[in-house]
Protein backbone atom coordinates (compact mmCIF):
# COMPACT_ATOMS: atom_id res chain seq x y z
CA UNK A 1 0.00 0.00 0.00
CA UNK A 2 1.47 3.54 -0.76
CA UNK A 3 0.29 7.16 0.32
CA UNK A 4 -2.26 9.21 -1.89
CA UNK A 5 0.01 12.05 -1.60
CA UNK A 6 2.64 13.36 0.62
CA UNK A 7 0.33 15.91 2.55
CA UNK A 8 0.07 13.29 5.63
CA UNK A 9 3.38 12.48 6.71
CA UNK A 10 5.71 13.65 3.99
CA UNK A 11 9.04 11.92 4.73
CA UNK A 12 7.28 8.90 5.55
CA UNK A 13 5.30 8.76 2.13
CA UNK A 14 8.55 10.03 0.36
CA UNK A 15 10.46 6.77 1.88
CA UNK A 16 7.37 4.36 1.08
CA UNK A 17 7.53 5.59 -2.49
CA UNK A 18 11.16 4.71 -3.17
CA UNK A 19 11.06 1.31 -1.67
CA UNK A 20 8.16 -0.22 -3.01
CA UNK A 21 8.68 1.56 -6.55
CA UNK A 22 8.50 -2.16 -7.88
CA UNK A 23 5.74 -3.33 -5.91
CA UNK A 24 2.27 -3.90 -7.09
CA UNK A 25 0.47 -1.30 -4.97
CA UNK A 26 -3.12 -2.30 -4.57
CA UNK A 27 -4.36 1.03 -2.46
CA UNK A 28 -3.26 4.12 -1.56
CA UNK A 29 -4.39 6.20 1.13
CA UNK A 30 -4.23 9.77 2.18
CA UNK A 31 -3.48 9.64 6.07
CA UNK A 32 -1.56 7.12 8.36
CA UNK A 33 -4.95 6.64 10.13
CA UNK A 34 -6.46 5.43 6.75
CA UNK A 35 -3.01 3.67 5.82
CA UNK A 36 -3.21 1.87 9.52
CA UNK A 37 -7.15 0.69 9.17
CA UNK A 38 -6.33 -0.60 5.94
CA UNK A 39 -3.68 -2.82 7.30
CA UNK A 40 -5.52 -3.96 10.20
CA UNK A 41 -8.21 -4.93 7.99
CA UNK A 42 -5.65 -7.47 6.14
CA UNK A 43 -5.49 -5.27 2.86
CA UNK A 44 -1.69 -5.64 2.72
CA UNK A 45 1.85 -4.29 3.94
CA UNK A 46 2.95 -0.49 4.61
CA UNK A 47 5.41 2.10 6.35
CA UNK A 48 4.13 3.11 9.19
CA UNK A 49 5.28 5.19 11.96
CA UNK A 50 6.40 2.72 15.63
CA UNK A 51 4.45 4.89 18.02
CA UNK A 52 1.59 4.84 15.77
CA UNK A 53 1.73 0.87 15.46
CA UNK A 54 2.94 -0.49 18.13
CA UNK A 55 -0.52 0.45 19.73
CA UNK A 56 -2.11 -2.35 17.98
CA UNK A 57 -1.11 -6.01 19.21
CA UNK A 58 -2.38 -7.94 16.00
CA UNK A 59 0.27 -6.19 14.00
CA UNK A 60 2.95 -7.63 13.23
CA UNK A 61 6.43 -5.61 12.33
CA UNK A 62 8.14 -7.22 9.33
CA UNK A 63 11.06 -5.57 9.35
CA UNK A 64 13.02 -5.89 12.37
CA UNK A 65 15.26 -2.78 12.09
CA UNK A 66 14.32 0.68 11.83
CA UNK A 67 13.70 1.65 8.26
CA UNK A 68 13.09 5.53 8.32
CA UNK A 69 15.31 8.19 9.74
CA UNK A 70 13.85 10.00 12.60
CA UNK A 71 11.49 12.97 11.45
CA UNK A 72 11.25 15.88 13.19
CA UNK A 73 8.07 16.54 15.66
CA UNK A 74 6.75 20.04 15.85
CA UNK A 75 4.28 22.15 17.92
CA UNK A 76 3.15 25.16 16.65
CA UNK A 77 1.22 27.83 18.41
CA UNK A 78 0.49 31.58 17.13
CA UNK A 79 2.93 33.91 18.73
CA UNK A 80 0.15 35.99 19.70
CA UNK A 81 -1.30 33.24 21.59
CA UNK A 82 1.71 30.90 23.17
CA UNK A 83 2.31 32.86 26.17
CA UNK A 84 -1.52 32.74 27.28
CA UNK A 85 -1.66 30.83 30.37
CA UNK A 86 -3.87 27.93 29.29
CA UNK A 87 -2.24 28.04 25.67
CA UNK A 88 1.31 28.04 27.94
CA UNK A 89 -0.26 24.82 30.18
CA UNK A 90 -1.05 22.62 26.94
CA UNK A 91 2.37 23.71 25.06
CA UNK A 92 4.37 22.22 28.01
CA UNK A 93 2.30 19.13 29.01
CA UNK A 94 2.51 18.25 25.06
CA UNK A 95 6.13 19.16 25.46
CA UNK A 96 6.82 16.97 28.51
CA UNK A 97 4.80 13.77 27.20
CA UNK A 98 7.02 13.87 23.43
CA UNK A 99 9.90 13.78 26.33
CA UNK A 100 8.90 11.60 28.70
CA UNK A 101 7.99 9.31 25.20
CA UNK A 102 11.16 10.13 23.30
CA UNK A 103 12.14 6.11 22.72
CA UNK A 104 8.48 5.09 21.43
CA UNK A 105 8.48 8.28 19.18
CA UNK A 106 11.98 7.46 17.78
CA UNK A 107 11.23 3.79 17.15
Amino acid sequence: MGFADQASNAQLARWSDAVTRQARVVMRCSSQGDMLAAVRAGIGISALSCFVAESYPDLVRVAPQKLASVADLWLLAHPDLVELPAVRAVVDFVAECARADRARLRG
